[in-house]
């Protein structure tokens, strides 16, 4: 899940879980943009900005020129919107944006062991059992191992972060 904080008097937090992934500080003369490494604004950061600020977070840049506060408005304002379905299709199939979304959410590891090989999705309520293949929130990453035994049980995972 997004989460955003407004601090009145200092910037806006972004936390996806519990995890703070970008952070604006606006209290001076120029934003500061904090993003932390394995966010979708990490990746095209330096595309974006012409000034990278050394800080406390991974990855932060200074933006004092009027067009990088334009590219930042700009960048967030042609983000993917993505359409949660409701439909009535109970297929097993996932979609690819959810398997995308899923992939991202998870930092591409098992959420059960961390492992990074042979990962698989994985329906946290088993579609045998009336689980949404088209929702996120029913989606995680397991490997085979965790997959295999998990089966078509009800296994709550906790994602580690």
């Amino acid at each position: 899940s997004i989460n955003v904080f407004i601090q009145k008097t200092d910037g806006l937090y972004i936390y996806h879980g519990g995890n703070a992934v970008t952070y604006l500080h606006f209290r001076q003369k120029h934003f500061l943009v904090h993003c932390q490494e394995d966010y979708l604004l990490s990746k095209y950061g330096n595309k974006l900005f012409n000034n990278p600020h050394k800080g406390s977070w991974p990855l932060m840049w200074k933006l004092s020129e009027s067009n990088e506060v334009e590219s930042l408005l700009q960048y967030l304002n042609d983000l993917k919107v993505l359409k949660l379905s409701n439909s009535n299709d109970k297929s097993r199939t996932i979609p690819v944006w959810v398997q995308e979304l899923v992939f991202e959410r998870d930092q591409g590891k098992c959420v059960a062991c961390q492992s990074k090989v042979k990962l698989c999705f994985d329906h946290i309520v088993p579609f045998a059992k009336g689980g949404a293949s088209d929702h996120p929130n029913n989606i995680q990453l397991l490997c085979s191992e965790c997959n295999l035994a998990k089966s078509a049980n009800f296994w709550p995972v906790k994602v580690l972060s």
